[in-house]
């Protein structure tokens, strides 16, 4: 299942006051059961199949930069 943290919402934004971390896996089944590729995901978002591909198979950390950006669309980093 999600993991369950809790965050700072910055001003302006509205989100719950928990939210869930996504798993590689639970990403590549919601694809799946959307009709989504990693392709289209990525051209979809502004972004490179391979900077997305890195991202959700743990080969980028999802830190800083575009791939922080990647993995908080995602839902694998919540800020």
């Amino acid at each position: 299942m999600y993991s369950t943290v809790k965050h700072i919402v910055p001003q302006g934004e509205k989100r719950n006051m928990t939210n869930t971390v996504k798993t590689a896996n639970q990403i590549k089944l919601e694809f799946h059961q959307q009709g989504k590729t990693i392709s289209s995901w990525a051209k979809e978002n502004g972004y490179s199949r391979t900077d997305v591909s890195r991202v959700i198979n743990g080969l980028a950390k999802g830190q800083r930069g575009k791939t922080l950006e990647i993995a908080v669309k995602l839902g694998m980093v919540i800020l």
